[in-house]
């Protein structure tokens, strides 16, 4: 059975703390990157260093008790527990966004020609979110405009 490998990367944002941005960023397998505007102003994102790509995210058993005080102070979000979900990047992003800033993340990918996939995410400082399936969204589209089932519009199997 083939593997599903992609991208996650996302936007670059204001955020409130670059020592708080960089602490939490720290506890995924992302890497940050900057970019500075002409008037001085950093901006921060980051991307996936997640083995196939995907959406950084924390799992239950992988952490030491300083991690799980780090995420807890800057989120007051407690480390996942065994039968948790994985706590994901953008469950927790907002909480080191500056004020008004969204950040989106984007992640893309394939199981060789078998499938194709898309996600966006976009995460507001105040920790509302949207999520968009690429699949979801077009296929939808389509039987809203031509009135056609939706049965084999899906390029996957």
């Amino acid at each position: 059975m083939a593997n599903w490998y992609g991208m996650c990367r996302s936007n670059y944002v204001k955020v409130k703390s670059e020592e708080e941005f960089r602490a939490l960023l720290g506890l995924f397998r992302a890497k940050i990157i900057e970019h500075e505007l002409e008037d001085g102003t950093k901006l921060f994102g980051f991307y996936s260093l997640e083995e196939c790509g995907e959406e950084p995210s924390l799992i239950h058993g992988y952490f030491d008790p300083k991690e799980e005080a780090t995420l807890k102070r800057i989120t007051g979000q407690d480390w996942p527990e065994e039968g948790d979900e994985p706590l994901a990047i953008t469950d927790v992003i907002h909480s080191v966004l500056a004020e008004g800033q969204v950040m989106v993340v984007m992640e893309v990918g394939s199981q060789k020609a078998v499938y194709l996939s898309g996600f966006a995410f976009a995460v507001h400082s105040s920790g509302e979110r949207i999520t968009v399936n690429l699949e979801d969204l077009i296929c939808s589209r389509a039987v809203d405009m031509w009135s056609v089932p939706a049965e084999g519009l899906t390029p996957s199997f």
